[in-house]
This record gives C-alpha cells, sequence and structure tokens, in this order.
C-alpha cells in the first residue's frame, strides 16, 4: 500500500505516526529534525507527540 499525497487529512495531533511517508515528513518539518532523527526519538520515548517534542527539548537527546 502506498502513501496517499493527496489525502487532506492533517495528521493526529497527539501521535508521531512514522507508518506513512508524509506523515513522516510532516514531523520532520514540525521538529525541525531529520527523518531518522524522529524515527530515533519515537524508538526512545514512544509515539506521543508531547514526548516527541519533550526528547528534543533535553539533555536525552544529547547522550545518545
Amino acid at each position: 500500500m502506498g502513501d496517499d499525497f493527496s489525502k487532506n487529512d492533517s495528521p493526529d495531533p497527539h501521535r508521531v505516526n512514522l507508518n506513512g511517508r508524509w506523515e513522516r515528513s510532516y514531523w520532520a518539518r514540525r521538529f525541525g529534525v531529520t527523518d531518522e532523527e524522529l524515527k530515533e526519538a519515537v524508538a526512545v520515548v514512544g509515539p506521543r507527540a508531547e514526548d516527541v517534542q519533550k526528547y528534543f527539548m533535553s539533555p536525552l537527546k544529547e547522550t545518545r
């Protein structure tokens, strides 16, 4: 199943979904990070957007 780039829906504002390319791109732009950095953050803190944002603002990011 491919990504639907014509989709007009906004991503769930509370959950970082890494399954769709368009959602990964959205979240990476939102946090100002690369796709790989986003994947690493979700692996460390889980998919809650609030937790991912805190990760990028915390010293945890610097220790990895």
